[in-house]
């Protein structure tokens, strides 16, 4: 019995750092695409429904049974808004400290 729950513990950290590592390649993955959009495309909606087809072919099978493309696209705004602020944050003064208002 005790092997068992070893064996389930195991499996849950084996997969939690899958999943930590999944999505640092994705956030990457994601930054890279936003760059290229920026670079090449003109309109906003298009750039961003580019980004999140790209990224939504990078989530392997398994996740997407959990997350749709629609709560994609909101996971994709929120990590897009992030990188955003924290670019600020550290152009104006060097540092990040959320001196960016």
């Amino acid at each position: 019995m005790e092997y068992i729950i070893m064996i389930g513990i195991a499996l849950l950290v084996f997969l939690a750092l899958f999943l930590i590592i999944k999505v640092e390649k994705i956030r990457n993955r994601a930054n890279a695409l936003f760059l290229e959009v920026e670079k090449y495309m003109k309109e906003n909606d298009i750039k961003f429904d580019y980004v999140c087809d790209k990224l939504y072919s990078y989530v392997p099978s398994a996740i997407k049974f959990f997350i749709n493309e629609q709560f994609f696209k909101t996971i994709v705004q929120m990590m897009y808004d992030n990188t955003r602020k924290v670019a600020k944050d550290l152009l104006d003064d060097g540092k990040w400290n959320n001196s960016y208002k």
